[in-house]
């Protein structure tokens, strides 16, 4: 059986998320696709949008560090199966 029925999602909240880091951890809803994010956090009369763009980091915690990797966890390809 086909079914051509549009159903619509909505997503509703009784308050905008926090000012403090809780509010951008756990409350902020995010949005991106790995290279390009950001993290909406519902205001009224004036949105508050924060976003991260992969190209304005350079260097890191300790660059110089022989084992750095950008911030990029080594090996975690071996869980791509299991998050599929």
């Amino acid at each position: 059986m086909i079914r051509n029925k549009k159903q619509d999602y909505v997503l509703a909240y009784k308050q905008p998320a926090s000012r403090t880091y809780k509010g951008w951890e756990e409350e902020a809803l995010p949005i991106g696709n790995g290279s390009l994010g950001a993290k909406i956090f519902g205001l009224i009369g004036a949105e508050r949008i924060q976003f991260n763009e992969k190209s304005l980091w350079s260097g890191g915690p300790l660059p110089d560090s022989s084992d750095y990797q950008g911030g990029n966890l080594q090996d975690q390809y071996a869980f791509l199966a299991e998050i599929r």
